[in-house]
């Protein structure tokens, strides 16, 4: 443990050692510290706090109420609200037992990777 004693014995035994190294600290704080002033061209620290960042009005951050019409795009059918017969059999089928299998079995193997996966 370092007491008072040991520090008191310690800078009587090393006085000059320590008179040097502390005056050779005290001259590179005082040349870091005066010559910048001295020169005239401290570097300067950018504040980021500072820069200001142009301001943008609430009208160009919102939205507008409809979308807008993406050009070139064109829609492959008018959708209507109600479909009648040939529609929903061009449209829509009915999965079967086939297509049921083969979902499962893919959700299956899914399930495995995923599992195996697993440390």
């Amino acid at each position: 443990m370092i007491t008072p004693a040991a520090i008191e014995e310690f800078l009587m035994l090393h006085r000059t050692r320590v008179i040097v190294v502390t005056a050779v600290l005290l001259v590179i704080l005082i040349l870091i510290l005066v010559i910048p002033a001295i020169s005239g061209s401290s570097p300067e620290v950018e504040d980021s706090s500072r820069q200001t960042s142009p301001v943008l009005s609430l009208r160009d951050l919102w939205l507008p109420a409809e979308p807008l019409q993406s050009p070139g795009i064109i829609p492959p059918r008018e959708p209507k609200t109600q479909w009648d017969k040939q529609e929903t059999d061009l449209w829509f089928r009915a999965p079967d037992a086939s297509d049921l299998e083969a979902l499962q079995e893919i959700n299956r193997r899914k399930i495995l990777d995923l599992l195996e996966a697993v440390p």
